[in-house]
């Protein structure tokens, strides 16, 4: 980003201020004590100053590029990475972010890997004599500042400032040979079903995951490598059916056994048996498959139910005692009794609105992603399923996974979303990463969400730090654009123009005025008494003096 002149000067004034501080901080008599605590080694107060001779190239972001957070070190690029909107801040903010920076940038000098913790922001606390409790060390000591950022077309990774990013923010990733489809984590392992292979990867370091094993599905016509499950030293993936792979040297696995399955979906492992989703298979019947795996290398057929018969297409399954509910892409959910898991039966059904992909059974709520949306479906009688409540995602809601309060969402192109279920009746956005690909699947480890993005590999998602809700307000169109000024927020909302809300009560915003432009607002700015609204094809001049009535000056 080139700098204006404001900023420029912003910039070089709080880099002299900062070198300053750091010439002051060498002549420290505890300076060889606070610099062995912050970086476990030793500098004398000369070779530091020469380190500060030799400051790194400083890069000015926008703001969203850095992803929320206020600076970022690389060691792979050498440079420093600060926010546009910290240079709009308070002077002592922007020092103190510098500092940490170079704290960041000295680690990478005299010390071979990085630090343990958030050396950065140690660094920056003893330069600046800011006092710290036993609690703030341990947390500082213990804290992993790593993430990595997409910077100039390019995943960089970097140590950011101490201010957390947006949330969620990307982790890490790894791009698979094939089609990202399927994941399961288990350990320091991902298993993903990757199109035509089963891929291992080392995720331990979730910043950089590094190829463990693969093994080749060899897939016939009937079926690509779609998912996968891990059950001790075995794991069962579909792919052109069943197949049990020994991963106990996940850098050598070895095929068990393979059982064909036309168009075989889906896998859920529940005791001696897997259950199988597909439309069709080699014995003859449809839909939910039975297998009794209690001998892996010899896999036989237990049972089966016939959703095609019904004119459905089950992509995926979760058992729960002794019912199966199924996602049947055209029919919505299904429910069968697997209770004689030889001659399994109908047991309920709902047609959700959408294609029915994915589903997960949190207690008596079903939650589907359901293509267009999250579906909420209320389970306490399974023979008569009833709607609960649902969310319109932006993309494709494909993948689904419950934890606590939160559901996240593979939306397809539009990433991963999360939303706020602790209200099923109403669920609402919380935060959203939009991946490179197509997000299929996602699975939550602590605070790492891990999406199979499609032709993007394995995405690692970093979903700590959620922000607290405050309040929400739904204007009438599609909100474009936002400016806030003191209690009041301008959005330029589409079709339906200028919208003035009043924020000063975050928890309870309400309408205070609005003007219908003549076209479709994309934009707005505000400077004094003026809203300039782009309205697509022209722009539109309105006066705000009276919040309330909105009128037009000039156009």
């Amino acid at each position: 980003m080139s700098l204006n002149t404001v900023y420029a000067s912003i910039l070089n004034g709080a880099i002299a201020d900062v070198i300053s501080v750091l010439t002051t901080f060498a002549a420290d008599p505890l300076f060889a004590e606070k610099f062995a605590l912050t970086f476990g080694t030793t500098l004398s107060s000369e070779q530091f100053l020469q380190v500060v001779a030799a400051l790194p190239e400083i890069e000015v972001l926008a703001d969203s590029e850095l992803q929320g957070a206020s600076g970022a070190f690389s060691a792979q690029t050498g440079k420093i990475y600060l926010a546009e909107g910290l240079l709009r801040g308070e002077a002592a903010r922007l020092q103190s972010v510098l500092i940490e920076e170079f704290g960041h940038f000295m680690d990478a000098q005299v010390n071979a890997t990085d630090t343990h913790g958030d050396e950065g922001e140690l660094f920056s606390a003893l330069v600046r004599g800011v006092g710290l409790s036993a609690a703030e060390l341990s947390r500082i000591k213990t804290e992993d500042d790593w993430a990595t950022l997409a910077l100039n077309g390019n995943l960089v990774p970097v140590e950011l400032s101490t201010t957390y990013p947006n949330y969620p923010w990307i982790k890490g990733s790894y791009d698979t040979p094939g089609d990202a489809y399927g994941v399961k984590i288990v350990g320091n392992l991902a298993y993903i079903a990757d199109g035509n292979s089963l891929q291992m990867i080392d995720i331990s370091n979730p910043a950089f995951p590094n190829f463990k094993g693969s093994y080749d599905t060899q897939n016939n016509m009937y079926g690509g490598t779609y998912n996968v499950k891990v059950v001790g030293n075995l794991a069962y993936v579909i792919a052109s059916g069943l197949q049990i792979i020994d991963i106990t040297n996940p850098a050598l696995p070895i095929l068990k056994s393979r059982l064909d399955i036309a168009y075989a979906f889906d896998v859920e492992i529940v005791g001696n048996f897997a259950y199988i989703t597909a439309p069709a298979d080699v014995y003859g019947g449809y839909g939910l498959q039975i297998i009794d795996i209690s001998n892996p290398v010899s896999p036989t057929f237990i049972g089966s139910f016939a959703i095609n018969y019904h004119g459905g297409t089950p992509y995926d399954v979760k058992i729960v005692g002794n019912l199966a509910y199924i996602a049947d892409r055209q029919q919505g959910l299904k429910i069968v009794d697997i209770s004689n898991p030889a001659q399994p039966t109908f047991k309920g059904s709902y047609d959700t609105p959408g294609n029915t992909w994915n589903l997960q059974i949190v207690g008596n709520l079903a939650y589907i992603a359901d293509f267009d949306s999250l579906q909420i479906i209320d389970i306490s009688n399974p023979a008569s399923p009833t709607f609960k409540g649902s969310y319109d995602t932006p993309g494709a809601a494909v993948g689904v996974e419950i934890v606590g309060n939160l559901a996240y969402i593979a939306d397809g192109d539009s990433g991963l979303q999360i939303l706020d279920i602790s209200n099923p009746a109403k669920p609402t956005f919380k935060g959203s990463y939009d991946t490179p690909g197509d997000a299929l699947k996602v699975e939550i480890v602590g605070n790492l969400a891990y999406i199979t993005d499609e032709g993007s590999g394995l995405q690692i998602i970093d979903i700590s730090n959620p922000p607290p809700f405050k309040g929400s307000y739904d204007t009438p169109d599609e909100a474009y654009s936002v400016k806030i000024v003191g209690n009041l927020a301008y959005f330029a909302d589409g079709h339906s123009g200028l919208q003035i809300i009043d924020i000063s009560n975050p928890a309870n915003p309400i309408l205070k005025g609005s003007y219908d432009t003549p076209g479709s607002a994309i934009n707005v700015e505000v400077v004094g008494n003026l809203a300039y609204v782009a309205d697509y094809s022209s722009l539109q001049i309105i006066d705000i003096g009276n919040p309330a009535a909105p009128t037009l000056k000039g156009s």
